[in-house]
């Protein structure tokens, strides 16, 4: 901790972003790594407005989205796809993963205000098996949509 406020870094942890903001004062930078992925499908948009609104006038953020099942992502990494909604909790949303697909995420952040977000890589999982059936809840374009496994999006404030 020392070493990050010698850097002029404050770190604030615990803190849920999505019912509140960080402080008063604006932040210049927001990284994620495997973070965005387990925040429950409810939450996403508040919490994304919210460290939008947090940015200074310069701020930009960067995020790296895995979008695998985290209960078994090596052997069985579309196994989440499989469970109906009703029956995929809050707790599996945050355990597993939330189930965004690319293209809800490229619709979740083109419609943030003041945000200008561009991909700027994306993987995808070729060698993983797609279940026989997969939930209706589950909002994808096609089946390279099911198949990415990872995102980086980078957004600065406008």
């Amino acid at each position: 901790m020392e070493v990050l406020q010698d850097l002029g870094i404050e770190y604030i942890a615990p803190i849920d972003l999505s019912q509140k903001l960080p402080g008063k004062e604006k932040i210049d930078f927001i990284f994620s790594k495997s973070v965005l992925e387990h925040v429950p499908v409810d939450d996403i948009v508040p919490l994304l407005e919210n460290l939008v609104s947090s940015l200074s006038e310069d701020g930009f953020m960067f995020h790296l989205i895995h979008l695998l099942d985290h209960k078994n992502s090596n052997e069985r990494p579309f196994d989440f796809f499989v469970y109906q909604q009703d029956a995929y909790s809050r707790d599996l949303q945050s355990r597993w993963g939330n189930r965004i697909r690319r293209s809800q995420w490229k619709q979740i952040f083109s419609n943030l205000k003041h945000l200008d977000s561009k991909f700027v890589f994306e993987w995808s999982c070729k060698d993983g098996e797609l279940p026989e059936k997969i939930d209706s809840s589950i909002q994808y374009i096609d089946e390279e949509d099911l198949r990415i496994s990872h995102i980086g999006v980078v957004g600065e404030f406008i």
